[in-house]
């Protein structure tokens, strides 16, 4: 099974945020970085395979066009964990949980679904916020919610948004290795938007980086995570080495000066 993207392009109104992306095939149990600067179109391209956008190319699972599976059907192939969470509804975490466990399913719970549900609260961590209302939560355990949400319905797909934005550094730790163990062990393919590089280069297996709406590089993190890249496409000056456990760190020193405008309003002309 492979994810398969291409050409996507993507607007809002007139103004065009992805242009005619191609992604090399992602396959079955691995983990995939996206990374980039800020407005570089990740979350952009993400809500487009997730079907959350209207966009032009295609987004394949297995060779079956997302789209013309229409949204019901395709949300149970992928789960979508956008970097905003959802308003948090009346509910206890646990029967949230089992809601996104259920879906569209008769409602009636079985000895299975709670052992399912009770599961990933025990692997995430969060065993003890069970009996809690979401609305009790601070941002970090909402995220840990939401994500448990998603890993309850044992995607095909899991695509995540900033998946640990809201964690401290343990948390963020425990969560992306637990991610890579439900890949391996269920052949889920992971697309993940970080802004972490050095989460990045630890926990993929391939890392995408985005400019300006446009795939700039893939490859594996030893790859894709250089001294030249990060100049490019961050605009910083850093250093990219090993550690003693073979680990990749990326280890930002300086930005860069900015490259003035050529041409338009706030550009400076030179001295003669």
């Amino acid at each position: 099974m492979t994810l398969e993207v291409g050409g996507i392009t993507l607007a809002y109104g007139r103004t065009r945020v992805l242009h005619g992306i191609d992604l090399p095939p992602l396959a079955a149990g691995t983990v995939t970085a996206l990374v980039g600067p800020n407005a570089a179109g990740k979350s952009s391209l993400l809500r487009a395979i997730a079907g959350q956008m209207r966009f032009a190319g295609t987004a394949r699972l297995g060779g079956m066009d997302l789209a013309a599976l229409g949204r019901r059907l395709a949300s149970r192939r992928v789960a979508y964990l956008p970097q905003e969470l959802p308003g948090r509804a009346n509910l206890s975490v646990v029967e949230a949980i089992l809601l996104a466990a259920k879906q569209d399913e008769s409602l009636r719970v079985s000895e299975a679904d709670l052992a399912l549900v009770e599961g990933v609260l025990v692997d995430l961590g969060i065993a003890h916020l069970a009996g809690r209302g979401l609305n009790e939560l601070s941002g970090g355990q909402a995220q840990m919610v939401s994500l448990a949400q998603a890993l309850v319905r044992r995607p095909e797909v899991l695509l995540l948004d900033e998946p640990t934005s809201a964690l401290d550094l343990r948390h963020q730790l425990e969560v992306l290795a637990h991610v890579g163990r439900v890949t391996q062990a269920h052949g889920t393919i992971v697309l993940a938007a970080l802004h972490d590089l050095n989460l990045a280069a630890r926990f993929a297996d391939l890392v995408l980086v985005l400019r300006e709406g446009r795939l700039h590089s893939a490859g594996t993190p030893a790859e894709v995570l250089t001294p030249a890249m990060l100049s490019e496409v961050y605009g910083v000056e850093a250093e990219v080495f090993r550690t003693a456990d073979g680990g990749l760190v990326v280890q930002p020193l300086r930005p860069l000066p900015r490259r003035k405008p050529k041409t338009g309003p706030f550009a400076v002309e030179r001295a003669a």
